[in-house]
């Protein structure tokens, strides 16, 4: 990382969502201090300010309810960190690929002078469909599989702001994206990072985006970083279902940590899973073709390309037929359903245990930040002004995942 320039360097990692931006997010953020002596820093106190900064440059309202509280001016002040940045920051968020142009256009001159690289991580179409619409589900979607893509394919090009069918394309129509967002940025500084196929190298993603944020991939430590939660069939069918029968009156910032962050990520991910919804047979020429445009349109861009275009292609089966599509039974969800309510009510138990009457129990120093939005404020801002400070905040959120994990260990 060269530290002798003037102006600090921006890293902008707007995308796509379910390319690899968690497990990447995951690996930055756990490796903070690491980044830091390269040179690199990553603005917000924790990972989620750079999310309420991208929901403030959206124009997404949070809801009334939200005890997080508004997240207004919250771009603003990401950027004026960014920007005090000796050398290099890096702000990693992929629901910035569903800005709009005027909100693209206004996130890159708030940078004024400063040399902004724009990344973007794709994957191929036949992996993405499911994953997405497992993510809907994730955010309360009670649409089945097919139904779902059905609405996503048929919305290609229709106004995306209505529902998350039509989302997709808002996040995953690449070239549109990178017309809204490399206005004014040399060719040379967007790179395209493509997400490999094979399991064989777990790493490899990281090592791609490490290349292009200037660090040294090896120096950091990818055994505890955290994937997006994969899903199988009967999981993602269970939590469907789950959706439909929730009562409306909870809150979606309840349903997000509740539902998505507990029972989807911790509880139904703890299972051994079944297999992984497949793309329809029916739609594997559509996905070859759209695969081939899209690594047309991507090869020609003049973009710095990391990874292979190839791996954009559907994959090929070997044999006459590709992988069977499992169908969720009702014995199979029940089962689901059980280990959930097991566990959960296992879950319950040991935080009763965990210090009974101790006040950081019913509210951790996590709970408290984030249900207080002006402290997290004024204590980034005391960050950023003195090196010590910040070292002392580090500390404290160590401090509490230790007391976490070792409550949930009882």
């Amino acid at each position: 990382m060269n530290n002798s320039v003037s102006r600090p360097v921006i890293y902008l990692h707007i995308g796509e969502p379910k390319c690899g931006t968690t497990y990447l997010q995951e690996i930055a953020w756990r490796n903070r201090e690491v980044l830091r002596e390269q040179g690199l820093e990553l603005p917000g106190l924790r990972q989620a300010d750079q999310f309420r900064a991208s929901q403030d440059l959206r124009g997404v309202p949070p809801q009334e309810d939200d005890p997080s509280g508004s997240w207004i001016g919250e771009w603003d002040g990401l950027v004026a960190e960014a920007m005090r940045s000796p050398s290099a920051a890096l702000i990693s968020q992929e629901h910035l690929c569903g800005a709009t142009s005027e909100q693209a256009r206004r996130a890159l001159e708030s940078f004024g002078d400063a040399e902004i690289h724009v990344i973007i991580t794709v994957r191929d179409f036949a992996s993405l469909l499911p994953a997405e619409w497992q993510e809907t589900v994730k955010h309360r979607n009670g649409r089945a599989w097919e139904p779902w893509l059905a609405d996503a394919l048929g919305s290609e090009g229709a106004d995306s702001s209505t529902d998350r069918a039509k989302w997709f394309w808002r996040a995953h129509d690449t070239p549109a994206i990178l017309q809204r967002w490399t206005v004014g940025v040399p060719r040379e500084r967007v790179h395209i990072i493509t997400m490999p196929r094979s399991r064989t190298r777990p790493t490899l993603l990281w090592e791609r985006f490490a290349e292009v944020i200037g660090i040294d991939p090896a120096s950091v430590d990818t055994t505890t970083a955290r994937a997006n939660a994969t899903l199988g069939v009967v999981e993602t069918e269970m939590l469907r279902q789950l959706n439909l029968h929730l009562p409306a009156e909870l809150p979606q910032w309840f349903y997000a940590r509740e539902v998505k962050g507990h029972v989807a990520h911790r509880l139904l991910a703890e299972r051994t899973p079944s297999p992984r919804p497949q793309l329809p047979l029916k739609y594997a020429d559509w996905a070859a073709e759209r695969a081939e445009r899209m690594v047309d349109e991507l090869g020609r861009s003049g973009c710095h390309l990391v990874g292979d275009l190839n791996e954009l292609r559907a994959p090929q089966f070997s044999g006459d037929s590709p992988p069977a599509v499992h169908v969720a039974t009702d014995g199979e969800l029940l089962d689901a359903a059980l280990d959930t309510l097991a566990m959960l009510l296992r879950d319950q138990y040991r935080r009763r245990k965990a210090a009974p009457g101790h006040p950081l129990a019913a509210h951790p120093p996590q709970a408290i930040l984030a249900a207080k939005p002006r402290l997290r404020r004024a204590l980034r801002h005391i960050a950023a002004r003195y090196p010590m400070a910040e070292r002392a905040a580090v500390r404290v959120r160590a401090y509490a995942a230790r007391r976490a994990g070792n409550g949930s260990a009882q």
